[in-house]
């Protein structure tokens, strides 16, 4: 796709809307970079929530980025993201063209965002970082900016498909990661240790700091994300604005700091998400780890977007996922290796899957499938690059 000038325009339209939205968000930029940003630079931002894009545009408002963003970002907008800096990328596949125009980019002098996790957060706090990303910026050898942010998923975890949460405080630390000479005489793994550093995000940590309050409906899709109860392993629910077991009965309540309260505990999302790891990991310990469910299939069709193409049969065990059923009408069979996917692109039902220039998203109608199997995707993963 041909790169198209950013429009002076719609960029200042961006910043009017940005800057009215953040301002009732209690936004506040530390801004140490925007000076020192005489040339191209690679921007690299966390990923904790939709609206970090926001932050991002405002963060970039004296010096215009163009940015990397999921391909079905631009079904039916594909002029306005053009104009905007969009380049699009299937996300979790490695892309050569992408790399061209990130690099036509840099040597026109310009600016380019990108999101180094790939994807939104989890629970809070790091998605997977691949080595990838230190390879191109040594490859590139333009200077890096990071903008780490904070208190974006307080506002509007993943999990949550209504409108913003009201916060305390958001903020982004905007700094200098890298110059030219440090890149050109560090390694590569010396620059992904230094890219993680500079990502590093723990929003429960950061809220443990500042006592950050949250107003607004922080259960509702809450169990899509902690769809295991943590004492039983049984299924939960959202019953009477309260995260509830189906199971065993054990009731938890959420407080305006996010932290999940019972009679004998206290756990924060991530805390909860860790432990659902813990006993995935279990039971690819012990070759007892399989899900089966029935799901929709949608496939991305160019710049237009998903179109429902099929449904049948998802299964997932130690070595990968398989897909039985049909597509367009006639028997399909998909084999989506462990080894190849280290991450995939969630939502709150569903899940993406890559392979041959194809891209699947798989629709499922139980909650909290979608989540576990993209965190037995990640746990499979390590498991196999470890071996």
């Amino acid at each position: 796709m041909k790169i198209k000038k950013i429009s002076n325009v719609l960029y200042f339209v961006g910043q009017i809307f940005n800057k009215s939205k953040l301002k009732k968000l209690n936004f506040q930029l530390n801004d140490n970079a925007t000076d020192k940003m005489n040339k191209a630079h690679i921007v690299l931002a966390n990923h904790c929530s939709v609206m970090d894009y926001r932050i991002t545009t405002f963060a970039m408002r004296k010096k215009k980025a163009y940015h990397v963003a999921a391909k079905n970002q631009f079904a039916g907008r594909k002029w306005l993201m053009q104009r905007v800096g969009g380049l699009p990328k299937v996300q979790f596949v490695p892309s050569l063209a992408l790399i061209k125009q990130i690099k036509q980019v840099v040597d026109d002098g310009h600016h380019v965002l990108v999101f180094p996790e790939g994807a939104m957060s989890f629970d809070g706090t790091n998605r997977i970082i691949t080595p990838t990303v230190a390879k191109l910026i040594k490859r590139l050898g333009a200077p890096v900016a990071v903008l780490n942010i904070k208190g974006t998923y307080l506002a509007k975890p993943r999990y949550n498909e209504k409108k913003f949460n009201k916060v305390d405080k958001l903020v982004a630390d905007f700094d200098i990661l890298l110059d030219e000479n440090q890149i050109a005489n560090m390694s590569v793994e010396q620059i992904y240790d230094k890219i993680k550093q500079g990502l590093h995000f723990d929003v429960w940590q950061w809220n443990k700091q500042n006592d950050v309050k949250t107003q607004g409906d922080l259960v509702t899709g809450m169990d899509n994300l902690l769809y295991e109860c943590f004492y039983c392993g049984g299924q939960t629910t959202v019953c009477d604005g309260m995260l509830a077991c189906k199971k065993c009965g054990k009731q938890w309540m959420v407080d305006e700091y996010y932290r999940l309260h019972n009679a004998n505990n206290t756990l924060t999302i991530a805390q909860w998400c860790d432990n659902q790891r813990d006993n995935i990991k279990k039971q690819l310990k012990a070759d007892g780890f399989c899900l089966v469910a029935n799901v929709v299939v949608q496939k991305l069709d160019g710049y237009k977007g998903f179109k429902q193409v099929g449904k049948g049969t998802y299964l997932q065990g130690a070595n990968g996922i398989t897909f039985d059923g049909e597509i367009n009408g006639q028997n399909a069979n998909l084999t989506f290796e462990s080894a190849k996917h280290w991450s995939v692109p969630v939502g709150n039902n569903f899940v993406e899957l890559s392979q041959n220039g194809h891209t699947y998203r798989f629709v499922f109608d139980q909650k909290g499938i979608a989540i576990k199997t993209a965190l037995a995707i990640e746990e499979i993963y390590k498991i196999c690059k470890n071996n």
